[in-house]
């Protein structure tokens, strides 16, 4: 092994069985810290502490590497129940989203970099429009079990706020700021509720 090609210093081995996923973890903070150029799988595999041939057994390439950190980015942030209501109130959809951004910073600034060099670049822009329609599909259904019967085009206005209010919240660094916004969503989707009863 070339000493390029070893591990960082002091960076811990992954614990057998679990190389995929500190692959994938690895690639997300890299991208994170120095930007989607940097992810290699030289800087990659130092950052996860293993061997680059570890990276070609689970992937094989670089575009395979970041499709699955972006799909496994997307996962979390819609496993964690970011689109999921509040506690009996089924209206109050994406109700920690501010909790998930501040938590989840790595897995958020990730997609949003991966999608602007899909648009830029071309590069991966099927696997950009997935993550985004998982995303959408995830909005649709939480406005459903809210009772919200709408167009397609009301459940993208929906995601656009939600989406549009995590890339603010990464800028300003305010969960405040994204909890008042997300009030004013509720009233919102609220009186659309309430118009459609009517």
């Amino acid at each position: 092994m070339a000493a390029t090609d070893r591990p960082a210093q002091g960076t811990a081995r992954p614990a057998r069985g679990a190389g995929r996923q500190a692959l994938i973890d690895a690639t997300i903070r890299v991208a994170r810290r120095d930007g989607l150029d940097a992810v290699s799988f030289r800087a990659v595999a130092r950052e996860a502490g293993v061997t680059n041939g570890l990276i070609v057994h689970h992937f094989g390439t670089r575009a395979a590497l970041l499709r699955e950190a972006l799909g496994a980015a997307a996962r979390a942030s819609i496993d964690v129940s970011v689109l999921e209501p509040a506690e009996g109130d089924p209206l109050r959809i994406a109700s920690r989203l501010s909790e998930r951004v501040s938590d989840g910073a790595d897995d958020e600034l990730f997609q949003f970099q991966l999608v602007l060099e899909a648009i830029r670049r071309g590069d991966h822009l099927d696997d950009a429009r997935a993550t985004y329609q998982a995303y959408l599909d995830a909005t649709a259904h939480a406005l459903e079990h809210a009772g919200i019967h709408r167009s397609p085009a009301f459940t993208r206005l929906v995601f656009a706020a939600l989406d549009g209010l995590a890339l603010q919240q990464l800028l300003f660094g305010e969960p405040e700021r994204t909890d008042a916004a997300l009030e004013e969503l509720y009233e919102i989707l609220e009186r659309v509720a309430r118009d459609q009863r009517v």
